[in-house]
């Protein structure tokens, strides 16, 4: 089931997000703060900003995803969707809760009338079975390559 997501699911997106910071985000640069997500939760059922949606599957969270508007740099009538994190428990993935994930933030982008949609396709991925696969997924979406970005960790 894909809903949004609760006070009381705090304990199972740390579970999950503990999971997953030791399957890839340890073999990278890209920092994670357990506590930092969990917050960022928080503010989103406070403010709306940012947004997201988890998967429950037998009581249990096996994903997330997170997103927000954003008003474009270069040209201030247009409105960009963006997705901040996407995270898929190891044994769920490839069976269908990422992508209901992805279509729900899809949807909401599309109801916020956004003129572009980013999704980010992390360089952690290549540390993980999912390697190609997510960029597999955005073709199939329509969703076209557009950048690839460089980052030093200092």
């Amino acid at each position: 089931m894909i809903r949004e997501p609760r006070l009381d699911d705090e304990q199972g997106i740390r579970d999950m997000l503990v999971e997953f910071k030791k399957e890839s985000f340890n073999n990278t640069f890209c920092p994670m703060n357990e506590e930092t997500i969990i917050k960022r939760v928080k503010q989103g059922l406070d403010t709306g900003i940012p947004f997201g949606y988890v998967a429950e599957v037998g009581g249990k969270i096996v994903g997330m995803i997170a997103g927000m508007v954003i008003e474009s740099y270069t040209d201030e009538t247009k409105k960009i969707g963006m997705e901040l994190v996407w995270i898929v428990s190891k044994e769920f993935r490839n069976k269908g809760e990422g992508v209901k994930l992805f279509k729900a933030l899809e949807n909401r982008f599309i109801a916020e009338e956004c003129d572009f949609i980013i999704f980010t396709a992390g360089s952690y991925s290549e540390h993980t079975d999912n390697s190609g696969k997510l960029e597999s997924l955005y073709v199939r979406q329509g969703y076209s390559k557009l950048e690839t970005q460089f980052v030093k960790r200092r």
